[in-house]
């Protein structure tokens, strides 16, 4: 009962009116507020975005490490398998364009190049029919920023090993 006549009685004083508007002001943010918030997101975004790319570049030269791995393993698996002499060499003469497992002149399996600008230098890799190397070979793997890049390293015995370096 008492809600209803301070009802009556802010009505009679022309009150009733501002009282609603009063409290709905309250509920929102002013532009100060929210110009603080964007400019925060901007910074962070800011520190968070380069970081992010240089994560993306380690994660692709991750994968296409472990692609060329994989290929050298096929290659070595056939030469031991048939006996034979098989060669992992690249596509076109340039690593970068893909990579072929090639014996006696038949293509075994050909990979896709890389998909980002990622420079991959080295000899073609050929082990014997009793799965070792012809020779030791150095492969390696550079990204554009040069951050975490990777070498391949393929012995005389067929052990395959990959480390962490910088690129020249």
């Amino acid at each position: 009962m008492s809600i209803d006549w301070t009802r009556r009685v802010m009505r009679r004083i022309g009150m009733e009116n501002s009282v609603r508007t009063a409290g709905l002001t309250q509920r929102g943010f002013t532009l100060v507020e929210l110009m603080i918030v964007i400019v925060l997101l901007a910074v962070i975004a800011a520190v968070a975005v380069p970081g992010f790319q240089t994560l993306v570049e380690n994660n692709q030269v991750t994968s296409s490490t472990n692609r060329l791995v994989g290929a050298l393993n096929f290659a070595r698996s056939q030469a031991l398998r048939e006996g034979q002499q098989v060669t992992l060499q690249p596509t076109s003469g340039d690593w970068d364009q893909g990579f072929q497992v090639v014996m006696g002149g038949n293509t075994l399996r050909q990979f896709q190049g890389s998909e980002t600008r990622m420079a991959i230098s080295g000899n073609a890799v050929t082990f014997r029919g009793n799965g070792l190397a012809t020779s030791n070979e150095t492969l390696r793997l550079c990204g554009d920023s040069g951050g975490n890049d990777r070498r391949i390293d393929i012995s005389r015995g067929g052990q395959v090993t990959t480390t962490e370096e910088d690129c020249p």
